[in-house]
């Protein structure tokens, strides 16, 4: 798409009205099972193409036994989302999962396997989406992958987004079907048996779901005892949903999460969530969101211009009433809510 047309496709989006029509005609083309297959298979074609340009070594044969190492594990390792139980075996693509216990049905028609009970689906306010979360690795994380690699361990990466290539030491999970997605589940109903993981991560995913605590106790669930936690939430950042985006942590919010069951060994800033990246991210999308003249006359300004006066007196000033809406909500230093208790 021309930038044009995209910058055009995008202010279209961003209107109100517009929006709250097209949405959930968008959302139903989504959800209809042959929309989702051909938007599965062009996506998995590009990123395979993709994959192939970046690793240097890409062996299709080694990743499909990989695979198939890791589907043997998982199948061993799973319970029902909704009450723990043993599901049927074999697992079978294209057919329906049922629980022995409470009798729960999960059909699969996707390639990772499906497990988010259509309950939890409304319960946990998962949305579909076309949103890609790309991120590699960093240092943290493939040292917890070496270690756990060593003992011939897993980890769950929880959220996991779209990763680079399959890691058959890595079990990835996510309510989007990536082709590097292994099981498809909501972080708030993790499907596997008490303590199976050696690590798992959690990398800026609990702002994302709408109840972080059932979700970190699921986390604490499924990892083995003396098992390590790698979590990583925002604290300064811009709402930025995937589709949705609930909760920022400060680092006492994050240790609350998992302060019964979590020895801490580090906690910290990590090199990418230092506050120049807030401000760069904070002053980007604000430049962003005003029109051409007034987005010029705010750049030329210096920091010190702006910490001269206090910024109820800037209220009138232009750059501040042209903002867009949307970025109002993206960078707001409060946000409000006044309501009257709905009737029994």
């Amino acid at each position: 798409m021309k930038p044009f047309l995209k910058s055009a496709a995008i202010r279209l989006w961003r209107v109100p009205l517009v929006n709250r029509l097209l949405k959930p005609v968008v959302f139903r083309l989504l959800r209809a099972p042959s929309m989702n297959r051909l938007l599965n298979s062009v996506f998995h074609f590009h990123q395979v193409e993709l994959q192939k340009k970046e690793t240097n070594e890409w062996d299709i044969s080694a990743d499909f036994e990989a695979r198939s190492r890791k589907q043997e594990w998982i199948h061993s390792h799973l319970c029902c989302p909704q009450c723990d139980g043993r599901l049927r075996t074999p697992i079978v693509r294209g057919k329906t999962i049922q629980c022995r216990d409470c009798d729960s049905e999960f059909p699969q028609r996707t390639q990772a396997l499906h497990l988010i009970h259509s309950d939890n689906i409304k319960n946990f306010e998962v949305e579909p989406t076309l949103n890609v979360s790309k991120h590699l690795y960093d240092e943290i994380a493939l040292e917890i992958i070496a270690d756990v690699r060593k003992r011939n361990g897993k980890i769950l990466d929880c959220g996991a987004g779209l990763r680079a290539y399959p890691e058959e030491t890595v079990i990835t999970c996510e309510i989007v079907d990536y082709p590097t997605t292994d099981v498809i589940c909501a972080g708030q109903a993790i499907p596997f048996q008490d303590a199976s993981f050696d690590a798992v991560f959690s990398l800026n995913v609990l702002e994302h779901v709408n109840d972080p605590f059932l979700c970190a106790s699921e986390i604490m669930r499924v990892l083995k005892p003396e098992g390590r936690l790698y979590c990583v939430v925002p604290f300064l950042q811009p709402e930025h949903g995937y589709p949705n985006h609930y909760y920022n942590m400060t680092r006492s919010g994050l240790l609350h999460l998992f302060k019964s069951e979590i020895t801490p060994e580090r906690n910290f800033v990590h090199p990418s969530g230092r506050p120049m990246w807030t401000l760069h991210w904070f002053l980007s999308v604000y430049l962003q969101n005003l029109p051409s003249p007034t987005r010029d006359k705010f750049s030329n300004m210096k920091v010190q211009d702006i910490l001269a006066k206090d910024p109820i007196s800037w209220v009138d000033a232009e750059w501040v009433t042209e903002l867009s809406d949307q970025a109002n909500w993206t960078l707001a230093c409060t946000t409000t809510l006044v309501g009257r208790k709905r009737e029994a």
